[in-house]
């Protein structure tokens, strides 16, 4: 029991790492490939989102 419970934290660490990182990668690639009032509004749209 004890295994499975630390095996499920890391593997839902490692996921909420991961989910985090293609965030900050998605939002790099919005800056970079959209125009800027677009990427500001979607940004905002996001903050909104998380909290």
């Amino acid at each position: 029991m004890g295994d499975d419970l630390l095996f499920m934290t890391m593997l839902y660490s490692r996921k909420s790492h991961f989910s985090a990182f293609l965030t900050v990668v998605g939002t790099l690639v919005i800056f970079i490939l959209a125009p800027a009032p677009y990427t500001f509004v979607l940004v905002g749209h996001l903050e909104t989102r998380t909290t």
